[in-house]
């Protein structure tokens, strides 16, 4: 059964529900009828005065949605720029959680005129909960996607359009959908204590004093209605703002309005470690290891699983600079599309025309053209580590990083990926560190193995990769096995 069936026979069965109990009750004062609540329904929806009293009450809720939301949106922000500024609202905000609705009511019927109460209270009830939204998704940090922005030299701006407002934006849609409802309702019962002239709050005060219970009723569908429109709308909203977002986003890499910084990368290759220790829950990673990589050559490392290759990696990449990483887990720009993932760490160093030909060559070679266009969020998983790939080999650092980054390829889709790269070596040779799923891979991929123990990881054994061993890898895959096991 579908969702709009469903729907229908819920509606249905309330109604007969309604019916049943307003037979049995018999008073139309306790349950009127859903034949006379339909007919005053349909009879208010004519009057002009109750139409007017619906239009100052949907104004009201506008106002305090707007007026919450901007200044929620505004500090919220600002409080992840100042903290004073944070320690100075904590007070103010856990004494508005806290006070009886009825009583912001009461007290500020003596300071503003009936009509402004409403507004007041409304935006009262909702600013909290905008301004934490708005803090919480402003400052939310994804560790690994700040490691991403500062690998890939992504500016403070860049930061801010690709990274910071998708985070926001999860925050605050929940925060908007909640407030509505907590408006609709704030603003009703404003009006019911403070009885402006024009108000649906009024209506209710007025025909509940004259015991008109079936136009009370009648009234309060009224504003279920709207409240249910007004959600409605505001999905509507957040659909034309993720239009726009989308658009503003092409327009950022296509035209020269907004500036680039012109960054210059100086290729270092070099990656030595020395006396180098980690230490995880009593047990150490690393302990006193030193290690150089040679230099412009594809170095691969094996070890048991879970021992401690990408907190290797990890530490190169945070601690060298001139370094490309493509993680175990890709760690994209999910609202940029494939190809403005691999773009925009090129901006900056090459300028948007330049930057445009070499993400189109390296998505061609990585056999992505056909995704350029989708957004990272629809393709799959072995596509989206594919991306993370040709980011990686396309940014022009001197170290190039790779966690376990085939491992989820199909077997022809590797192998196109490890050529091109290999052919880029021989023309554009990097220090490129590997860590490998399989042996397979490594010794078809690199220079030299270095194999690695577990807890703390120390090499056991370095293997040199000649080009027989590339030609026919079954004899030295089967040498690193055996060692593996022998662990």
């Amino acid at each position: 059964m579908n969702k709009k069936k469903v729907f229908v026979f819920s509606v249905a069965f309330f109604f007969l529900l309604w019916k049943f109990f307003s037979l049995a009750i018999d008073s139309p004062l306790i349950l009127p009828s859903p034949e006379s609540v339909a007919a005053d329904f349909f009879s208010l929806a004519s009057e002009k005065i109750f139409l007017k009293s619906l239009a100052f009450t949907l104004f009201r809720v506008l106002c305090a949605f707007f007026i919450s939301s901007f200044f929620g949106i505004l500090f919220g922000f600002l409080c992840t720029k100042f903290s004073a500024l944070k320690t100075l609202f904590e007070i103010p905000l856990a004494f508005v959680r806290s006070v009886p609705l009825v009583s912001v009511i009461l007290i500020v019927l003596f300071w503003l005129g009936s009509d402004s109460v409403p507004v007041f209270a409304a935006v009262l009830l909702s600013f909290p909960v905008m301004f934490t939204s708005a803090f919480s998704g402003f400052s939310f940090k994804d560790k690994k996607m700040e490691s991403v922005c500062n690998i890939f030299k992504i500016t403070e701006m860049q930061k801010f359009l690709f990274l910071k407002i998708p985070y926001a934006k999860e925050f605050l849609k929940d925060a908007m959908e909640n407030s509505c409802g907590m408006i609709w309702k704030a603003i009703v019962a404003a009006e019911v204590l403070s009885v402006p002239k024009f108000a649906l709050g009024s209506q209710l005060q007025n025909f509940q004093v004259v015991l008109e219970i079936s136009k009370v009723f009648a009234v309060t569908i009224f504003i279920v209605l709207l409240g249910f429109l007004s959600e409605k709308i505001l999905l509507l909203f957040f659909f034309a703002l993720k239009k726009i977002y989308k658009n503003f986003i092409n327009f950022y890499f296509q035209s020269d309005f907004f500036k680039l910084p012109q960054l210059s990368l100086e290729k270092k290759f070099s990656v030595e470690l020395k006396n180098f220790y980690v230490e995880h829950d009593g047990k150490f990673i690393f302990e006193n290891y030193s290690e150089t990589f040679e230099q412009k050559k594809i170095t691969s490392i094996v070890a048991p699983s879970g021992s401690g290759k990408t907190t290797l990696l990890d530490f190169v990449a945070e601690n060298f600079s001139s370094v490309s990483y493509s993680m175990q887990t890709p760690n994209l720009f999910l609202n940029l599309s494939v190809f403005q993932n691999v773009q925009l760490p090129l901006l900056n160093i090459y300028g948007r025309k330049k930057s445009f030909e070499i993400a189109k060559n390296i998505l061609n070679s990585f056999c992505l053209n056909e995704k350029e266009k989708s957004c990272v969020e629809k393709i799959s998983g072995g596509e989206r580590q594919r991306v993370s790939l040709a980011r990686a080999v396309a940014f022009p650092s001197g170290i190039l990083l790779l966690d376990e980054s085939f491992q989820f390829l199909d077997f022809s889709i590797k192998k196109k990926c490890i050529e091109f790269i290999l052919n880029r070596q021989k023309e554009n040779p990097r220090t490129i560190i590997f860590a490998a799923n399989e042996i397979k891979e490594a010794v078809l991929f690199s220079d030299k193995i270095i194999f690695y123990s577990s807890y703390p990881m120390l090499p056991l054994k370095t293997f040199l990769v000649s080009s027989e061993d590339k030609k026919t890898p079954a004899a030295l895959e089967k040498e690193i096995l055996a060692l593996l096991l022998s662990l």
